[in-house]
């Protein structure tokens, strides 16, 4: 049990698999809804209770948020090759620990907020933040070259507000297309 204990990872992340709320405009790219907590805010959401769920003494055998440590170098990742055979251990990236920056896609461009999400995460995703509602225009990654190989260092994300995305979907069909 130390051992899970140990490599313990907080999920800040609640994925609700479920249809888009516009099925007629986003049918083809909404897959899920993201509902995001804010990672590099001090503010708790829970105002001045330190404790929501009322316990006095933690937990036995559950680390606090302070305890939790991930040792990356001792991470290995084993990949199966083609005919079935696996390949020997190897050092991960970490790139699904890694959180995401979400910027607002519309000029004038501004940092939304850093987030955990599933690493998944795609064009066409919903993402809840607080009251507000954004559609997931685009997601990249930046990479290293360290070692002798490229190392993710940043994952990024686009987004637009929901509103603005359904009135970017109207005015898209509005417009007549053209015949290549």
């Amino acid at each position: 049990m130390h051992f899970f204990a140990k490599y313990f990872v907080a999920i800040i992340l609640l994925v609700v698999p479920a249809k888009c709320f516009l099925p007629t405009l986003f049918s083809n790219e909404c897959s899920r809804r993201l509902h995001c907590t804010i990672l590099s805010s001090n503010v708790n959401p829970y105002g001045n209770n330190p404790n929501p769920y009322g316990d006095e003494e933690p937990i036995e055998g559950v680390p606090e948020m302070g305890d939790l440590e991930l040792n990356l170098q001792q991470v290995l990742i084993r990949r199966k090759r083609a005919g079935g055979k696996w390949s020997n251990p190897m050092l991960g990236d970490q790139r699904d620990l890694l959180p995401f920056k979400v910027f607002r896609a519309t000029p004038p461009i501004e940092k939304i907020g850093t987030f955990q999400l599933d690493p998944q995460t795609q064009r066409g995703d919903q993402l809840v933040v607080g009251a507000k509602e954004y559609i997931i225009r685009r997601v990249r990654c930046k990479y290293k070259y360290v070692g002798g190989s490229f190392v993710v260092t940043c994952k990024e994300a686009d987004a637009t507000e929901r509103t603005r995305a359904v009135i970017e979907r109207k005015l898209e069909g509005l417009l007549p297309k053209r015949d290549e």
